[in-house]
């Protein structure tokens, strides 16, 4: 069974500690930076600040999501986000330490929403409509997914 980050029990700064802007990637085409940045965007899907499509067939969505959400299983690697193009978007914040205060800010944001809206729910483009401990689980599998990208987490428990 993998060791995931916990949700909503996460200790953003322990993480953060163990990365660096050179930091280099095991896998995948993100620097460090573009990862923190890249971990803000579901956290504003995930609180409804953004709105998005379903990239899921509906006839799949529920296989999809057993398989891949609610197992144990890790994310797959080189499995690219369905809203990001080939190319990575411009930077969103002005430098390394900028982009990690505000992912800081945005998983504040995410938890106090879930705390103030426990029933609400809102689109995932993979996973369709999820409820506040279904998002929980996609965030503690993404966040894990991509510390772990940097060496920065590990699976192994």
């Amino acid at each position: 069974m993998a060791n995931f980050i916990p949700f909503p029990g996460i200790d953003l700064e322990l993480l953060l500690n163990a990365l660096s802007e050179e930091t280099p990637a095991l896998w995948g085409r993100m620097n460090a930076r573009q990862m923190l940045e890249h971990l803000i965007l579901p956290l504003r899907i995930g609180r409804g600040e953004l709105q998005v499509e379903l990239t899921t067939p509906l006839e799949k969505l529920e296989k999809v999501k057993q398989l891949f959400l609610l197992s144990d299983l890790p994310l797959k690697r080189g499995v690219p986000a369905p809203f990001l193009k080939d190319d990575f978007y411009p930077y969103m914040f002005a430098n390394f330490q900028q982009a990690k205060l505000e992912l800081k800010l945005e998983l504040d944001l995410f938890l106090n929403y879930w705390e103030q809206n426990p029933d609400a729910a809102h689109v995932h483009p993979v996973f369709g409509l999820l409820k506040r401990n279904e998002w929980y689980t996609f965030q503690s599998k993404h966040f894990s997914h991509h510390f772990s990208q940097f060496s920065c987490w590990s699976y192994e428990a």
